[in-house]
């Protein structure tokens, strides 16, 4: 502590001070304060501090005095004393920061959750708590004396700091070199923190948020601040006058996005960008080993050129602090977190205390020459903005005060952040960072930036046999009856399957249209049943009020009795065990001209199409877990299926406006077309006031869909009154929608065609007809329409086709 104390550990040979740049070395003599070289008046019983060197918040610091008499007398006295926390800048009902430690994949792990852990506890050992992500519950808790676990909502610790850990269980051979798993693991614990913040009553997200992560927990991390901003786009306070959440990302993974083979470099994670709802966003990197060549146990870091603030480390085009050069015989790229983590713990001299990575504070912690001169430079400089030092100066305090972990709200220092004199703009979060390439082309990409549910299209990752699907059935505890993980063998390219695609089509979609997966659920060789990872529900502000899936199930497949149940669980009464929102008959729908409403009802309940291709299912959504937390499961009683494209979207959605439709047909032969279609008065304001609903398609001469005809009079013939009276009622005027009909002649010439499918099919009328116009609509056709002058008929497959002119 005194210029002439010593301690093990140090590079000390002679009689000098081997820790010159504490925090202050001043000497008072005749009312004279004097050091590094500035000179004051003032007390010999009190001294202030200069704004370069201000002290980081929440830490304990030693003092010594050594008083000298005239008559060379000594006495010294020693001790130390706190720097309090900031008061919470948004209330005493919300906590004074919510800060989340996430790391990833790594090859020693349990270095980095003691490092993690040893950090938490230092930063909460006032009044703070510590939470852990619990992977058999999907909930928060903390550990109780006893080894318990506590799951009930931390308000006890309003006003205090809250440290969330979500840890990482997943061995690097279980993800390793595949990508999905990053976003999949953020999905996750983003759902856990709605619901904490839920049953917090919105405090956890009303209190300044700060997102440290390291490796690939910054690109985890990255995933999480996205979706706050995509869904609570305020989230760090209760107004943007004190709002603050804070982006620190540490060794950040330098990814070659032309790198294929088995390394770091083929993870293909989303890229980090910093988005903007992020106030501050510091980064701080090595890059010792060159992104070509690094390995798993040594991985680079990288500048994020949208970042605030960026700290090079060291590597190997230079020696900026010891440890963090090529040549050092210390070197260990991951002190990265070891640094950061001693500037939030300034009293330590390593991290974790205990056979933990050393820390290089003093001039005795460095490689020194023959005359005790420092060959490498130290680790610590204030970089704040009152601070005017260049890193590794001889008048700098080293210990660490003033810079990594000070700009955050706990640490004291967020008004005095640094900026580069070059930020970027921040990134929109509609914007699409999953990683692509010409090769993979969007496959991985779902259906918004931030998917309404992670890899339901199954294409998030490459496939490798031994490997689970990310996020499906892989950071939740819950059993599945012959595979919990849900393996990547059960994924097929849809080029694969027979009974889906022609030969022909195979063909055409050779090459990247074919790289699709679907997962195969039953027969002898699939699961029964899967559960997604805990996810967000769309809440009711959303338009997604259907949970919508795609199914293709083989024509032998088809049986009475076989159905595919749809379950969800939530912390909602009702739903706290799996609970069924619907089920889908794996058998044929009932058809005809005379079908009843309640037999067309069910048919969207039913297999049409979906034997020949993949045929869409809706199922409402309960309002009760709108917004809600959630798990969701698929389970097949018997047969076999291929499922695809899981998301949340809109059971069907009205019309487009009459400019849409013409705008959408302008240059097709449809453009200008007005034709007729006779329905009843109930049927007629449901068509024109809110479009066709799906569920209400009836059998015409083309087949099942929504069938119109250039002939006003021909149309009258189906139309009635509200008696049932024939020929009396409305006839709707419409444009269609339509650009790739299957076109004929005439009737004869379309019942010919349906004949010869009927015949290699071997089906009978009235299945036949229907049949084949759900074939033609797997095939990519959007209608059929007869040409002949005299009567034409046409038959449109979506509902979102048909646009009313006039009633």
């Amino acid at each position: 502590m005194l210029p002439d104390d010593r301690w093990d550990g140090l590079n000390s040979a002679g009689d000098q001070d081997y820790n010159p740049n504490r925090v202050l070395t001043a000497e008072w003599n005749n009312g004279i304060w004097t050091w590094d070289g500035g000179t004051k008046a003032g007390s010999s019983e009190e001294f202030t501090l200069s704004n370069d060197r201000m002290l980081t918040a929440g830490q304990e610091y030693h003092w010594a005095v050594e008083a000298v008499t005239n008559g060379e007398e000594r006495k010294v006295v020693t001790n130390q004393f706190k720097t309090l926390l900031p008061a919470p800048m948004t209330g005493s009902n919300t906590f004074s920061s919510v800060t989340v430690l996430t790391r990833g994949l790594e090859s020693q792990p349990n270095l980095i959750d003691r490092q993690f852990e040893q950090m938490a506890s230092h930063l909460t050992k006032e009044n703070g708590l510590v939470m852990r992500y619990d992977l058999a519950t999907n909930k928060w808790g903390w550990l109780n004396f006893d080894g318990s676990t506590t799951f009930s909502p931390p308000s006890h610790k309003f006003g205090a700091p809250l440290i969330l850990i979500p840890g990482w269980e997943q061995s690097p051979e279980a993800t390793a070199f595949n990508s999905g798993f990053t976003e999949a693991a953020a999905d996750a614990f983003f759902a856990s923190l709605v619901a904490l913040n839920q049953n917090l009553v919105n405090t956890l997200f009303n209190s300044p948020m700060h997102f440290m992560g390291f490796g690939q927990g910054a690109a985890i991390n990255n995933e999480i601040v996205q979706r706050l901003g995509s869904y609570f786009p305020f989230a760090g306070g209760t107004s943007l006058v004190n709002r603050d959440l804070q982006m620190t990302t540490i060794d950040p993974h330098a990814f070659d996005p032309n790198e294929s083979v088995a390394s770091l470099n083929s993870f293909r994670d989303p890229e980090v960008r910093i988005w903007e709802n992020v106030t501050y966003a510091d980064n701080y990197y090595q890059d010792v080993p060159a992104v070509d060549t690094q390995e798993i146990n040594t991985p680079a870091g990288r500048r994020i050129a949208e970042a605030d603030w960026n700290v090079h480390l060291g590597g190997s085009d230079d020696s900026i602090r010891i440890g963090f050069t090529e040549n050092s015989t210390h070197r260990r790229p991951h002190q990265a977190l070891t640094w950061y983590g001693g500037t939030a713990n300034l009293s330590g001299s390593q991290i974790p205390s205990k056979n933990g990575e050393k820390i290089y504070r003093r001039l005795g912690d460095l490689e020194l020459d023959s005359s005790g001169n420092p060959t490498t430079p130290t680790w610590y400089t204030p970089d704040h903005t009152n601070a005017n030092f260049t890193h590794g100066e001889q008048r700098a305090p080293w210990e660490g005060i003033g810079t990594g972990w000070f700009y955050s709200v706990l640490g004291g220092g967020s008004q005095l952040r640094p900026y580069d004199a070059n930020v970027s703009n921040r990134v929109p979060v509609t914007e699409d960072n999953t990683y692509t390439d010409e090769i993979i082309g969007n496959k991985m990409r779902g259906d918004y930036a931030v998917p309404t549910l992670f890899n339901g299209n199954f294409d998030a990752s490459k496939r490798f046999t031994d490997q689970s699907v990310p996020g499906w059935s892989f950071y939740n505890s819950l059993s599945v009856s012959d595979n919990p993980n849900v393996s990547q063998r059960h994924l097929h390219e849809r080029d694969e399957i027979d009974t889906f695609l022609t030969e022909e089509q195979r063909i055409l979609n050779y090459g990247l249209a074919g790289k699709n997966y679907t997962l195969k659920m039953g027969g002898t060789d699939g699961p029964k049943e899967i559960i997604h990872n805990l996810f967000l529900v769309p809440d009711q502000n959303s338009l997604h009020d259907s949970l919508k899936f795609d199914l293709h199930v083989p024509q032998d497949q088809l049986g009475a009795g076989r159905k595919i149940t749809v379950s969800m669980q939530a912390n909602v009464a009702g739903y706290e065990q799996f609970t069924s929102i619907g089920t889908i008959d794996l058998e044929r729908g009932v058809s005809g001209i005379n079908s009843s409403p309640e037999d067309l009802d069910s048919n969207i309940r039913k297999i049409g199409y979906g034997t020949e291709g993949l045929e869409t299912f809706y199922l409402n959504l309960p309002e009760e877990l709108r917004g809600k937390a959630a798990l969701l499961k698929f389970e097949i009683n018997d047969g076999t299926v291929y499922l695809d494209d899981i998301s949340f979207g809109k059971k069907w959605e009205p019309s487009m406006t009459l400019a849409e439709a013409e705008e959408y047909i302008k240059n097709s032969d449809y453009s200008g077309r007005v034709f007729h279609h006779g329905t009843n008065p109930d049927g007629a304001a449901s068509i024109a006031g809110a479009g066709v609903n799906p569920a209400r398609f009836t059998r015409g001469f083309l087949g099942i869909g929504f069938n119109v005809t250039n002939r006003e009079e021909r149309a009258r013939d189906f139309s009635s009154d509200e008696n049932g009276n024939p020929r009396v009622g409305p006839v709707l005027k419409i444009l269609l929608n339509v650009k790739n009909p299957k076109v004929y002649q005439d009737l004869i010439e379309f019942d010919k065609e349906v004949a010869n499918y009927g015949l290699e099919t071997g089906l009978q009328e009235p299945e036949r007809t229907v049949r084949y116009a759900e074939y033609l609509k797997s095939q990519g056709y959007d209608a059929i329409s007869t040409t002949s002058t005299s009567m034409q008929h046409h038959l449109v497959f979506d509902p979102k086709q048909v646009v009313v002119v006039e009633d």
